[in-house]
């Protein structure tokens, strides 16, 4: 069976080659196979049930670039700035900031046509299409609740992008689920950031390139008081000396922003990494979790205001010449904080070969800290962990340092301490404690010290030590008094703390005298007395020049 159908005028290009003269179309078909003809010179396509396919290469449109398949069409958008392929607009899945008159000339303020875009649309895009430079913001865009902004590919990985050199806040949250992928954004205004998260929660900052520049800005590249916001696979390059990459803080005194994970960035620059908190009167952050970061700043990668609950979990803060990672405890201060599985290091790359910086701090601690525990690594540090305040409430540290050039553990004024499972190799000083004049216990166990390094105890609580593996039956080894120099006399009498509960058995004490420095031979440790305190020693060498002997001890009840 033939059915004719009629073809209305149109502009058509046909495959065929072109026709030697003007004739009209034969008059159209669909056969009984379903194939859809005009005679036998032009087969337009087949039917199939109750649709209709068109043979694509028998048909072209004519129009504006386009050629070959539909979905490689072109056509501008009405006030658009360019002509862009169907295949191009059907991916946007939201709006292109060109179709809203964008230009990336890097030099026409683009405010306006993303303002423009996100009036309309909750997802917005742009791309990099024939760009020879940026786009260039002038004026603030704010975007809207569940507002999206998309850049065209990571945008780590592209070379241009966004940028503000105005004094304002580039991008503004203006309401919850916020976010911004894939976009490259540079700040190189004299104030204002890069993106102002505000109070908005729910806000996603991922795979995006924030470059801040100018270095009188004092203002963050990012800030957020927001909750349940995540910022992830990012790279922070702040040159902003005196400024931060990142900064989470509180809310004022009605709510804490709560649970903001921050997870493989990259932070690098002279300017600081992340700050948590405000030293003011104002609620603290609840729940950070900072997990596989990266900060290879030349200034301190880490500061802490205030905080309920903040984790640090495999990320790496490396090369700081000063104060690496700083617990300031100011406002609510910090409660419930953990290092575990980082890396930290003052690694000097200024100097050649690169060196320790001995003034460095790896992890300083100058506040009041509730709970801190530490089971990281510390290396090429002046100092590994610092906490000379006398307000820290109780740490647990188990780590390994290498290569400290000053004190791996600096614990002084500190109301309770654990330390169990460090390991210090090539440490100039093993560590110094000395307790608060209240709180404890204060538990030194299964420690592995460098045995040519010095150690520094002080006790105005004694009975609140606790040394080996429990309050009976305590091992001594690894623990003494510290340097004890010798003198000329070859003699001398040591106070060696041993933190029993009650007086050691006179017959269950051994004493293991060393040589730790200068010229010494038949060296000999005896067993004095013994109090609730100490075991007294009584230390004797052959003395060519005078020197240091550590005495250490196994006593028990």
């Amino acid at each position: 069976m033939k059915r004719s159908i009629l073809i209305p005028a149109a502009v058509l290009g046909l495959s065929a080659p072109a026709l030697a003269q003007t004739r009209p179309l034969p008059q159209g078909e669909i056969r009984a196979n379903g194939d859809i003809t005009f005679g036998n010179a032009l087969k337009l396509g087949k039917r199939e049930g109750n649709k209709t396919v068109i043979t694509p290469d028998t048909l072209q449109i004519l129009g504006e670039g386009s050629t070959g398949v539909i979905s490689e069409m072109r056509a501008r958008a009405r006030n658009g700035t360019i002509a862009r392929s169907f295949s191009d607009r059907a991916t946007d899945m939201g709006r292109n900031v060109r179709d809203f008159g964008a230009v990336c000339d890097g030099v026409t303020d683009n405010g306006p046509a993303f303002r423009a875009a996100f009036a309309v649309a909750r997802v917005v895009r742009y791309d990099l299409e024939g760009c020879a430079s940026h786009y260039r913001i002038r004026t603030s865009v704010t975007t809207p609740a569940g507002g999206s902004l998309i850049g065209p590919a990571d945008g780590t990985a592209v070379p241009l992008g966004i940028i503000t050199d105005d004094p304002i806040d580039t991008f503004v949250a203006g309401g919850p689920q916020w976010s911004i992928t894939n976009a490259r954004i540079q700040h190189d205004g004299a104030s204002g950031m890069a993106i102002n998260g505000g109070f908005a929660s729910y806000g996603t900052l991922s795979r995006s390139a924030i470059i801040g520049n100018v270095a009188g800005n004092t203002s963050p590249l990012v800030q957020t008081g927001g909750s349940l916001i995540t910022v992830d696979s990012n790279t922070f390059t702040n040159n902003r000396v005196g400024a931060y990459a990142f900064t989470i803080y509180g809310d004022g005194t009605t709510a804490s922003p709560i649970v903001l994970r921050v997870s493989s960035n990259n932070f690098g620059g002279p300017g600081m990494g992340l700050s948590v908190g405000s030293a003011g009167n104002v609620k603290r952050p609840e729940g950070i979790y900072l997990t596989n970061n990266h900060c290879f700043l030349t200034n301190t990668c880490l500061v802490v205001n205030s905080a309920l609950d903040i984790r640090s979990v495999g990320n790496t803060w490396d090369i700081g010449s000063g104060n690496q990672v700083v617990l300031a405890a100011a406002g609510e201060g910090i409660d419930l904080a953990s290092f575990t599985d980082d890396y930290f290091s003052t690694l000097n790359t200024a100097v050649s070969p690169a060196a320790t910086n001995v003034n460095g701090v790896c992890l300083q601690v100058s506040g009041p800290v509730s709970r801190l525990t530490v089971r990281s690594k510390f290396a090429y540090c002046g100092y590994g962990i610092a906490s000379t305040d006398g307000v820290s409430s109780y740490l647990t540290i188990g780590s390994t340092f290498l290569n400290i050039g000053n004190i791996a553990l600096n614990l002084q004024g500190v109301k309770g301490v654990t330390l169990s499972g460090n390991t210090c190799t090539s440490c100039a000083y093993n560590f110094i404690l000395a307790d608060g004049a209240a709180g404890g216990p204060f538990v030194l166990n299964d420690n592995q010290w460098d045995p040519a390094g010095a150690i520094g105890l002080t006790r105005t609580n004694a009975p609140k030590f606790r040394f080996g593996n429990g309050n009976s039956g305590v091992v001594l080894a690894g623990y003494s008094a510290g340097a004890t120099a010798v003198p000329s006399t070859g003699c001398y009498t040591v106070a060696i703390p041993h933190g029993l509960a009650g007086v050691p058995d006179m017959g269950r004490i051994t004493l293991t005298p060393g040589v730790a420095d200068g010229t010494m031979s038949n060296v000999t440790a005896t067993v004095a007395g013994a109090d609730g305190y100490n075991i007294s020693a009584q230390v004797c060498a052959a003395v060519q020049a005078a020197g240091v002997v550590r005495v250490t001890a196994n006593a028990s009840l």
